[in-house]
């Protein structure tokens, strides 16, 4: 599963996709990064597939 950060949430914590979901479901403005294996990408919370 792929690893989610969250740079808006307090101490920036990791997600699992699940989790990052539930817990961004109502907070479509914070900004969401994805672990590639060497560093934290951006994305869109729409790519996490919150809708």
């Amino acid at each position: 599963d792929r690893i989610y950060r969250c740079l808006d949430c307090f101490s920036q914590p990791l997600f699992c996709m699940q989790c990052c979901q539930q817990q961004h479901y109502m907070l479509p403005f914070h900004w969401i990064k994805q672990w590639t294996g060497t560093f934290f990408e951006h994305l869109f919370l729409c790519l996490v597939c919150i809708s």
